[in-house]
């Protein structure tokens, strides 16, 4: 084989090397790349897309965070190790006390214990008119102990006073407080009590247009008012 011949050989070969090379990267590689990349852009897109107004949502949301911190600044809260129901129940009495006559029923649901904190939970149901109520309701969410009113459920009842005759509408109640404690020894204790929060009188949405001419019930029957219907299965 002469030089010439084998040197056209070598070239050749090269030559269809680079070629088979640069075909399967302009054919089948880049092709793959530039769809796989206009993938991502498809995705970017819509995700930029899902993100207009976000800078509005957010500085509302900035805006909501300032006004919660700066109202947390102002509240004075005592964090117990534990709130048992004799304690609670001494605590709401201060309340009643406060608040008004209010026939009051609590009960210990338990207790649930999170990581640094955790609460207690009570069930509350009792009546009376509505400011009391309503100052109740004030007591024990801006008082010292930290609770939570998770459920509420109220109603009104129109009754006529035994003792006055008059006619009236107390409001019977249902609540699930839950008190809050925490495992941190080292909070400072607030000196904050009942006496510091400030009644507000508010005008009962319960009041009718037009009272009933109910006689009184000195027979102590059943009122379906005040009825709780329960059923075991």
């Amino acid at each position: 084989m002469s030089y010439q011949t084998r040197n056209w050989i070598v070239l050749t070969a090269i030559l269809a090397i680079i070629w088979l090379v640069g075909g399967y990267q302009v054919f089948f590689a880049y092709p793959q790349k530039n769809r796989a990349l206009q993938k991502d852009i498809g995705q970017f897109d819509k995700r930029i897309q899902a993100m207009d107004g976000i800078e509005g949502e957010f500085i509302g949301l900035q805006g909501m965070v300032e006004e919660q911190a700066a109202r947390l600044k102002t509240v004075k809260k005592d964090f117990s190790t534990r709130i048992a129901a004799v304690d609670l129940y001494e605590y709401l009495t201060d309340i009643v006390r406060r608040a008004g006559d209010i026939e009051v029923n609590l009960k210990y649901l338990g207790e649930e214990q999170l990581d640094k904190y955790g609460y207690s939970r009570f069930r509350i149901e009792g009546e009376g008119t509505f400011a009391r109520v309503n100052n109740m309701v004030r007591m024990l969410e801006k008082g010292p102990l930290v609770n939570r009113i998770r459920k509420l459920s109220i109603r009104s009842l129109e009754e006529r006073d035994p003792d006055s005759k008059d006619n009236r509408v107390q409001i019977p109640f249902n609540m699930e407080l839950w008190t809050y404690f925490s495992n941190f020894d080292s909070l400072p204790t607030q000196p904050v009590n009942l006496k510091d929060v400030e009644l507000a009188g508010a005008n009962s949405p319960f009041n009718p247009l037009v009272r009933r001419n109910l006689p009184p019930n000195t027979q102590n029957l059943l009122e379906v008012e005040r009825a709780n219907l329960q059923a075991i299965v």
